[in-house]
């Protein structure tokens, strides 16, 4: 019995070392997932609307998005309005053309409203700034005077410089805010 009993023992005591030894299971590490910001989330509901060519959806609404306090979002969301290109975003660009205090953003939402095309954002682009910006008039050797009143309903499609120099790259004075080009 007790020959048996060291038989066994010479022949499993290898085999216990050899299991013993092997490598062990490493531990399952979960990375914590990143902490999605308020202003990321509303950049991904302004690219996502943008992609989807919608105001609304999924979320977000660029319509409020371009009255965020976040200068950056109200910019990018109403350059996503105007590559929409829905007529609807119209009087929130206006609004934001009107009265907001940053003029990148101003900026930017003439630029869309220019994207968009609709003669709808017409009356918004020919009034001055009464945000204190400075406004100069086009001469009419850069840019087409004012309308003929036959002109007036004739679709039209606006072009909004915002140069500082005295000539901009396409060589229209930086003087001009806006020229009006008929189609």
């Amino acid at each position: 019995m007790k020959k048996n009993f060291l038989s066994l023992l010479c022949l499993l005591w290898p085999l216990v070392i050899l299991l013993s030894c092997g490598p062990k299971a490493a531990p399952i590490v979960t990375t914590p997932s990143p902490v999605v910001t308020a202003f990321e989330q509303k950049m991904r509901w302004i690219l996502q609307l943008e992609d989807a060519r919608q105001l609304r959806g999924g979320g977000g609404d660029l319509t409020t998005l371009i009255g965020d306090t976040a200068g950056n979002v109200r910019r990018r969301s109403a350059l996503a309005i105007g590559r929409v290109k829905l007529p609807e975003g119209i009087p929130a660009l206006t609004t934001s053309l009107e009265s907001d205090a940053d003029p990148e953003v101003r900026e930017m939402a003439a630029f869309a409203m220019g994207l968009i095309g609709d003669v709808a954002a017409a009356p918004a682009l020919m009034k001055p700034p009464t945000n204190g910006a400075p406004t100069r008039r086009c001469s009419p050797s850069s840019a087409t005077s004012e309308p003929k009143p036959s002109e007036i309903d004739s679709p039209r499609r606006f072009v909004w410089t915002t140069q500082t120099s005295s000539v901009s790259s396409r060589g229209v004075p930086g003087s001009c805010l806006m020229k009006i080009v008929a189609e």
